[in-house]
């Protein structure tokens, strides 16, 4: 395995920004809902 699992969700993300900034279109700023999960949801460590 050459990356991890966030190295290659933040290579996606800039990616997909560096796409839409090309064709005019933007990305919307995602902020968790963590007090809308329920409490299975949550994985501690």
């Amino acid at each position: 395995k050459l990356r991890d699992n966030d190295e290659v969700r933040h290579a996606f993300a800039s990616e997909v920004k560096d796409l839409c900034e090309k064709f005019g279109l933007t990305v919307p700023v995602w902020t968790p809902k963590w007090a809308e999960l329920p409490e299975e949801a949550h994985i501690p460590g």
